[in-house]
């Protein structure tokens, strides 16, 4: 498997791939579906865009999994396939890197959860010195967190 840094000390560049929604449209995604339920239910269809991208000339692959999260993934009723999900997405991206004629570096994509989560200085006591917080379980009482 290549290594990023060993890519970039033949060249100062790498193409990744990209648009991969957008592909996914074209190739019968529907609207509001998760495209990581193709990990398992369209797997020659991600296949097939990672082996476009290759031999498009992409150095680095990203799994079908910006949304694998269990908070996106419940939207579909799948927050109990997050492991299932994300590991086909890998395995699928891993085996269209190890057929390409170059080296290509399987990455994996993160996307955001959609949930607004708490700043760390709420009850997590990692406020820096002297910054007043307010516990989100004490909204009334405020206090000088030290770290």
């Amino acid at each position: 498997m290549p290594q990023i840094q060993e890519l970039l000390q033949q060249r100062d560049w790498l193409l990744a791939d990209g648009a991969t929604g957008t592909n996914y449209f074209d190739m019968g995604l529907q609207a509001g579906d998760a495209p990581e339920l193709w990990n398992t239910d369209h797997v020659d269809r991600v296949a097939d865009l990672h082996r476009r991208f290759i031999s498009a000339g992409a150095d680095i692959v990203l799994t079908n999994t910006f949304g694998g999260t269990r908070y996106r993934l419940q939207l579909h009723g799948a927050q109990d396939r997050v492991t299932e999900l994300n590991d086909a997405a890998a395995a699928i991206a891993r085996e269209e890197a190890d057929r390409a004629d170059h080296p290509v570096v399987v990455a994996g994509s993160i996307g955001p959860t959609g949930e607004i989560m708490l700043s760390m200085c709420f009850g997590w006591r990692r406020c820096p010195p002297k910054r007043k917080c307010v516990p989100p379980d004490r909204p009334q009482q405020r206090r000088d967190f030290r770290l």
